[in-house]
């Protein structure tokens, strides 16, 4: 299995985003479409909600909650069924549906949003960067706006402005079953490096004591860059979920109905990462992590 760029197919359902309401340092030489002021609460270019674009919702609802805990609320986004996944009392992500045609071959995915200030500005920063917007700006109530693009080497994300106070999502102790962070899987590492720079102003660090891993940003919000030059993997933005035990969630995994693309090993994070793919193929990490 492989993680698969976006369908045509699902572009439409894209436009169903966002559940509003439920670091390295900026390059100087780049004027990123992320600009330090804007609207909302939470950091500019800071990746703020996670969304499955799926072909069976009834099947991932029932993946996450069995594996992850997750309970479900059903509302609708521009008319269309959506599902708001929580923790608790915290939001931390979307499910929606969409229809998959004989030509595709995998149309699940998750899709990681990133707040932005402006969001014509930013899918014009996109074009200019080599990349390609798919879903054109579209209102999603209370002066909030979402747009799917992808980057210059293919990847999918969107991005989200909005007025709304994301605080209840973004701010405190992330807990088990929330999303954690985000690594960027990239066939090309100094394109990637260089769009992200261009684009939101992401610096680039290389971690010490794995040269192959590039911090692009700091903090909660923040992002990783993996090569994966001569893999069997597109370019494509791979979302972490916190977890207590990552083996015992991958062992759980395949009787849920998912598959492991990435067992335990103690020779990556000391056995404490998995990566695993739901009943409709959309890849998420799990990974243990200590505050």
């Amino acid at each position: 299995m492989t993680f698969g760029r976006t369908s045509w197919a699902v572009v439409l359902a894209l436009i169903l985003s966002a559940a509003l309401g439920s670091g390295c340092a900026k390059n100087p030489e780049t004027t990123p479409a992320a600009d330090s002021e804007g609207p909302g609460t939470g950091e500019i270019g800071q990746f703020v909600w996670h969304e499955l674009v799926t072909d069976d919702p009834a099947a991932s609802r029932q993946f996450y909650r069995e594996l992850l805990g997750w309970e479900f609320e059903r509302t609708s986004r521009l008319g269309k069924p959506y599902s708001l996944a929580r923790v608790g009392d915290r939001y931390v992500g979307g499910i929606v549906g969409v229809d998959r045609r004989p030509s595709d071959e995998n149309i699940s995915q998750w899709v990681s949003y990133m707040l932005v200030a402006d969001i014509e500005r930013a899918t014009r920063a996109v074009e200019q960067g080599g990349g390609r917007v798919l879903v054109e700006p579209v209102g999603l109530g209370t002066d909030s706006r979402a747009a799917l693009v992808i980057d210059s080497q293919g990847a999918p994300f969107g991005l989200l402005q909005t007025p709304e106070d994301l605080s209840q999502m973004l701010e405190g102790t992330i807990p088990n079953g929330g999303f954690l962070w985000r690594d960027y899987l990239a066939e090309d590492v100094e394109t990637a490096l260089s769009f992200y720079a261009n684009f939101a102003g992401f610096g680039r660090e290389q971690q010490r004591g794995n040269p192959d891993h590039y911090v692009m940003r700091e903090g909660r919000g923040g992002a990783g860059l993996l090569p994966i030059e001569n893999a069997p993997v597109e370019s494509n933005w791979l979302p972490y979920v916190r977890v207590e035990d990552a083996a015992d969630l991958a062992s759980r995994t395949r009787d849920l109905g998912g598959e492991v693309l990435l067992a335990p090993s103690p020779e990556v994070r000391n056995g404490e990462l998995a990566i695993v793919a739901d009943p409709s193929g959309a890849a998420l990490a799990l990974v243990e992590w200590t505050q």
